[in-house]
């Protein structure tokens, strides 16, 4: 409010030269005026981050900020600004119906990812930004999804194996890795949560070869295989762990064709560098130029020089 008589409109999103113009327009008594606003002018793409720019922006400290949104690649998108915007207080509407309105609070959910027991080997500064990448690299709007594996059997697989995926000393990488310097560190912690789903299919065939007495977890068999080939490098020891599993799950009952099989090594690595392409533009959200990846050295290619493909 501008005195008792004025509002604030931000309206605009409509593209002039390949930049969005953001209008605002005080109402009052006398005609309305408008002014361009530049911090709200902006070279994204897609509305999904220009939203957050917009909230970013907001000049009203701790009052709330409420995003409607059904889309879950909203809440995902914002979530690591929480850490970065303390004095903000988003808060995504995902539905909006007769007693079924359905609110989430990022704030809170960030303080209670931050307290979950299992999330507390993650340093805390990290846990947006590996929820973040866990999203992206198991299906969005962006990257494609494993057949026959829900997002839901990668989350449980990732809460059951965190440290061995992202916080373990022992092992590099972890899944909020996803920059130009460090993606390859990233993709270790990726092959190790792709293994971790992959491996409930044959779990028990590890167990008979490997002479375990219980149904072994992902990291007892990687330390199996490290035993058994001493000489062996980090990222050669993760190849043999993820050739062993592939092996096993061709022949694990209910994978009845290659729709169940773990994807090659260079299908892995295509996907992993399309999930940081888009985690790198994320993380610029709350910038109004967004430097964007050139998008075939991150797993993309042209046919023609016209039509992008995977």
């Amino acid at each position: 409010m501008l005195g008792s008589t004025h509002r604030l409109i931000i309206s605009g999103g409509f593209k002039e030269a390949g930049t969005a113009q953001m209008v605002m327009r005080i109402v009052g008594s006398d005609e309305a005026q408008e002014f361009i606003l530049a911090e709200y002018c902006n070279n994204h793409i897609e509305a999904d981050s220009m939203v957050w720019l917009h909230a970013s922006n907001c000049l009203h400290a701790n009052a709330p900020v409420v995003i409607f949104s059904t889309d879950t690649d909203i809440p995902h998108v914002g979530l690591p600004l929480v850490r970065k915007y303390p004095n903000r207080h988003f808060i995504v509407q995902l539905r909006e119906s007769a007693g079924k309105t359905l609110y989430l609070d990022l704030k809170k959910l960030h303080a209670l990812m931050e307290n979950d027991t299992d999330l507390r080997v993650l340093i805390k500064s990290n846990i947006a930004l590996e929820l973040q990448a866990l999203f992206v690299c198991t299906g969005c709007d962006y990257v494609s999804f494993f057949n026959h594996y829900s997002k839901l059997t990668f989350y449980g697989a990732y809460f059951d194996n965190v440290g061995f995926i992202s916080a373990d000393s022992s092992f590099t990488g972890s899944l909020s890795q996803t920059g130009t310097q460090d993606w390859l560190k990233g993709f270790r912690a990726f092959c190790r949560l792709v293994g971790c789903v992959f491996i409930k299919k044959c779990a028990r065939l590890f167990q008979h070869k490997m002479q375990f007495s219980k149904l072994p977890t992902p990291k007892e068999i990687y330390s199996k295989i490290s035993e058994e080939n001493p000489a062996s490098s980090e990222p050669d020891l993760l190849l043999e762990w993820l050739h062993q599993i592939r092996q096993f799950v061709m022949r694990a009952e209910g994978c009845t064709s290659e729709d169940f099989w773990l994807p090659s090594n260079d299908s892995l690595i295509l996907h992993w560098k399309r999930s940081c392409y888009v985690l790198q533009i994320w993380k610029q959200t709350d910038v109004a130029n967004i430097v964007y990846p050139i998008i075939t050295e991150w797993g993309w290619s042209y046919v023609n020089d016209t039509d992008l493909v995977f």
